[in-house]
């Protein structure tokens, strides 16, 4: 059945109005991230826990209707990776109704440098020292789409893992900042009614096994392909691809009974010789974690 935009709006802001909140008490999965070198298929080094990362997913539904909310955080831990810094953070609060995305909104950052020629913004990189940072944003709904992105974002000197939860305010506003200046914008139709959480929550639930579709990340339309493989050892198991200006490759292994949750196990090819495998540890509350991580602030 098909409904006028306006009609399928309005049944979807009464839905989500009744829709129970998520739970209050901060739940975190916390993983250990694990590294393998290969050379023509065969394991040439590996190291455990070169990196943490911790991740929460609330959802709340009612009669089909669902509301999520998902954060990431990870890093490398420079002692055990010869001073090597990689350290970023995601969020992302979604919104379904019959099914269909309604509305979402993004906000993440990554150590990275700037492209070859990217322009910078001379008064932000006196000012600050640390990692350099890409950070992205955007919002999508059923008629529009708007992101922001900048590399001219970076991090306070000495920062780690165990900074991450506060990071997120810090760095949200390095960005209004820098975006106040100059940076790389977008506001138009979409051109997929999918983000990155959407698109993830899509393969694992699809009943054929596979999905291949387009969805926005700032100012990139990435092609996903990922298929279903059979269970191992009580989990199931989702191998995708992201392809864009590069190709990822990537696994996620999660309990069958429950495909909506955090996984049990993520493997992640960032080149076609280095995996890093992050493996979940025993569940934990964290108290008080950060409640910027939890913000629901307009970003």
């Amino acid at each position: 059945m098909r409904f006028p935009r306006r009609s399928f709006l309005a049944m979807c802001a009464g839905s989500f109005a009744s829709l129970a909140s998520p739970n209050p008490t901060p739940v975190w999965k916390r993983y250990r991230i694990d590294a393998t070198i290969t050379a023509f298929g065969a394991t040439i080094f590996s190291r455990k826990h070169v990196g943490e990362a911790l991740a929460r997913l609330d959802v709340a539904e009612k009669d089909g209707d669902r509301q999520m909310n998902f954060t990431f955080m990870g890093s490398s831990l420079p002692e055990r990776t010869r001073g090597i810094l990689q350290l970023g953070h995601f969020e992302e609060q979604l919104e379904e109704c019959r099914g269909r995305l309604a509305k979402s909104r993004y906000f993440g950052f990554l150590t990275a440098a700037p492209p070859e020629g990217e322009k910078r913004l001379e008064k932000v990189v006196e000012k600050q020292r640390g990692a350099s940072c890409c950070a992205v944003e955007g919002r999508l709904a059923t008629d529009n789409f708007r992101f922001r992105k900048t590399y001219d974002v970076y991090l306070p000197e000495k920062s780690n893992f165990a900074e991450l939860p506060q990071l997120r305010k810090t760095m949200h506003a390095a960005m209004e900042n820098a975006c106040s200046q100059s940076c790389l914008n977008g506001d138009s139709a979409p051109a997929a009614q999918r983000t990155f959480l959407k698109t993830l929550v899509d393969a694992v639930e699809c009943r054929d096994g596979k999905l291949e579709v387009d969805y926005h990340y700032g100012d990139q339309l990435l092609r996903f392909r990922g298929k279903k493989c059979g269970a191992s050892e009580g989990l199931a198991s989702l191998e995708a691809q992201v392809q864009g200006r590069g190709r990822h490759r990537f696994a996620l292994h999660y309990r069958p009974e429950n495909p909506v949750a955090l996984p049990e196990k993520v493997e992640y090819w960032p080149r076609t010789w280095l995996r890093l495998t992050m493996v979940a540890l025993e569940p934990e509350v964290v108290k008080n974690l950060s409640k910027n991580s939890q913000s629901k602030e307009s970003t």
